[in-house]
């Protein structure tokens, strides 16, 4: 997965990943402030399955994102299960937050109400269902290049 990101729709492991029948999809616009466009928007379409844990984002031609789920109730409509793939840096959803930075280390930067964390030169964002390391488990993985 982590060799997904940044590659385009025409990339064959991308087009064999976009068109299993599993996934759902939808299309949002001007909703993505693309730089590299003289509109400065592009098309958003996300795909995803919540019994499978897994959402992608493709911007423009773009594989940009791929979202990993952990039994994550995002809205009463929306319950991701758990993915049951392998997660990548040898990452496990059951590990706290103080066993993730003795893996990893410490974050590149940490969100508001340190719920969320970002690994640049991993390209990685986690995050957790609480903020203290030693109860926190992870929420979802974000797997992202620019």
């Amino acid at each position: 997965l982590l060799s997904l990101t940044g590659k385009t729709i025409r990339d064959n492991e991308v087009k064999a990943l976009i068109n299993q029948k599993e996934f759902y999809w939808d299309v949002t616009k001007d909703t993505i402030d693309d730089f590299s466009s003289p509109k400065r928007f592009s098309i958003l379409k996300t795909y995803y399955n919540y019994r499978l844990g897994f959402e992608m984002g493709i911007v423009g031609d773009t594989l940009r994102w791929i979202q990993l789920f952990n039994n994550y109730q995002e809205k009463p409509s929306k319950i991701w299960k758990r993915y049951d793939g392998k997660l990548p840096y040898k990452l496990d959803f059951d590990l706290r937050r103080v066993f993730v930075e003795r893996l990893l280390g410490k974050p590149d930067f940490v969100g508001s109400k340190a719920l969320s964390v970002g690994y640049l030169d991993r390209h990685i964002i986690i995050i957790y269902n609480d903020a203290d390391p030693e109860s926190g488990i992870i929420n979802s993985i974000t797997i992202e290049k620019k």
